[in-house]
């Protein structure tokens, strides 16, 4: 399946994922959500799980890797639709989920980016260093 990266405003795109997630699939995501990230200049990138019905151990830690990632090229990831048994499966596996954003909802997770971008508190790709 696809991993469409939608444009929400011109800092903050989101990328909805359904169906099953092995890790393969989480691996196109990564680098999908890498060069969109850059294309678009987002500044946060939303990776909403909540349509992902089965998700292996591999996938998860390339989901969390990919948070590390967007970070490096300028872009804050959020992991949105965390079901119960996908945040057993990275407590389980000790998922290292510093600086990654995990909210409920793919609409908490878009009032964090909103608040995010609107405060200035995130630094505009033009103005990040390393670049």
């Amino acid at each position: 399946m696809a991993a469409p990266l939608l444009p929400i405003t011109e800092t903050i795109v989101v990328m909805p994922l359904i169906g099953l997630m092995d890790e393969a699939r989480a691996s196109q995501v990564l680098a999908a959500a890498l060069a969109g990230s850059v294309r678009t200049r987002a500044q946060v990138v939303i990776l909403d799980i909540t349509g992902v019905r089965q998700l292996d151990a591999a996938a998860a830690a390339i989901l969390v890797r990919a948070a590390s990632a967007l970070r490096l090229v300028g872009a804050q990831a959020i992991l949105t639709g965390v079901r119960p048994e996908t945040a057993q499966l990275l407590v389980r596996d000790e998922a290292s989920l510093a600086g990654l954003v995990t909210l409920g909802t793919l609409q908490s997770g878009m009032a964090h980016a909103l608040a995010q971008t609107r405060n200035g508190s995130r630094t505009r790709r033009d103005d990040a260093p390393n670049r």
